[in-house]
């Protein structure tokens, strides 16, 4: 992903029937969870997530559409 993103380094997940994504920061020592965020809806139910060559993340939706994650765009 993108460097200058304020979520760089998260794991990012979503859940199908809401819809909804999902940010998690993890401590690098510890291993545990300090911070979750909800960071947006996708517009479809999300079947899958990719990455494209230049390690941006896609959400892949339930009907087939590709969208681009933008996270340089998301405000904590």
């Amino acid at each position: 992903g993108n460097p200058k993103s304020p979520l760089y380094g998260a794991y990012i997940f979503g859940e199908f029937e809401s819809r909804f994504i999902w940010a998690i920061q993890r401590d690098p020592e510890t291993k545990a969870v300090t911070q979750v965020w909800n960071i947006a809806t996708s517009p479809q139910r999300i079947a899958a997530f990719s990455v494209d060559s230049t390690g941006e993340i896609l959400v892949v939706g339930y009907q087939g559409l590709l969208y681009h994650l933008d996270l340089t765009a998301v405000a904590l």
